[in-house]
């Protein structure tokens, strides 16, 4: 099974990011190739639904999640942050450090 694929409903594509029963570093791995994807799309065009059931995590997993997340919120751009950027960054909920668990 595929653990990044898009899916339909109705009218609208969904890329499914499928976490489950995943240990924290295969949770890090997925999270990792989600960018490149998003890139492939249109900026602000994808709507993401991840399903986390069963699964592990770690903190290191969680910052993964974290660079997953907002990466299309400025248009696609695939980079790898450095841990001071990582660790200096805002979180978009709250405005807090990226230690932040709202995202």
């Amino acid at each position: 099974m595929d653990r990044i694929r898009f899916v339909t409903q109705g009218d609208q594509r969904i890329l499914l990011l499928d976490f489950t029963n995943c240990t924290a570093q295969e949770v890090s791995a997925i999270a990792d190739q989600a960018p490149a994807i998003v890139a492939q799309e249109p900026s602000g065009s994808v709507l993401v639904v991840a399903d986390f059931s069963g699964a592990e995590f770690s903190r290191n997993a969680v910052e993964h999640i974290k660079i997953a997340t907002v990466f299309d919120r400025c248009g696609a751009q695939v980079f790898r942050p450095t841990p001071e950027l990582i660790e200096n960054a805002a979180c978009p909920a709250c405005q807090s450090s990226a230690r932040c668990m709202a995202i």
